[in-house]
């Protein structure tokens, strides 16, 4: 049995090397509001949220542990770790619409109970919980828009990565970089 289980991770692993890598130079077409989007995998620059995520969590959400963290595409799970690592929620979710991706997340994130992967597409999912939340999306800005307009940031503060909400107004607007340019904060926490 752990043996065909090291199997399984070896040729789960040459899958992601190959067509993760082949995903992220091609990109992949999504369909939104009958158009096609070309959407390449460009994950989330981790020294950005090590350097200038604790001045965004210590003004808006001191205390985390009576809120839910969600990341919307959150690919394999890094930047879901680092916020497991670094803060206290409740609960962990992630939802990755690429399978490759997804199922590497779901076997990287499998000795964490408080941890769940959704494999789905980001605008057909829907936060259940009533608990406030925490929600970290790396999405383009007419995504972020009909999540917005869907009503799924609901009681949560929704933290982005170079892409604005079009027509919301930021809370903080904190410079990062030339590539990654800001890391912004919205709150829509009742």
């Amino acid at each position: 049995m752990e043996y065909l289980l090291l199997l399984v991770s070896i040729v789960l692993l040459l899958c992601v090397i190959g067509l993760g890598g082949f995903l992220v130079f091609l990109g992949y077409e999504l369909w939104f509001h009958n158009q096609k989007l070309r959407v390449g995998y460009l994950p989330s620059y981790l020294p950005h949220l090590r350097e200038k995520l604790p001045q965004i969590m210590a003004q808006l959400v001191p205390d985390t542990s009576a809120y839910e963290f969600i990341e919307l595409g959150c690919g394999t799970g890094h930047v879901l770790e680092y916020f497991r690592e670094t803060y206290e929620f409740n609960h962990y979710t992630g939802v990755e619409l690429d399978f490759v991706w997804y199922l590497v997340g779901k076997w990287g994130h499998r000795d964490h109970p408080n941890t769940t992967l959704i494999h789905k597409n980001v605008l057909d999912f829907y936060p259940e919980s009533a608990r406030p939340k925490v929600i970290y999306a790396y999405l383009l800005p007419e995504i972020l828009r009909e999540l917005h307009r869907r009503g799924c940031f609901k009681n949560a503060l929704v933290i982005t990565l170079s892409f604005e909400i079009p027509e919301v107004e930021p809370v903080l607007k904190i410079p990062t970089s030339k590539v990654q340019q800001h890391l912004l904060a919205y709150d829509f926490r009742t």
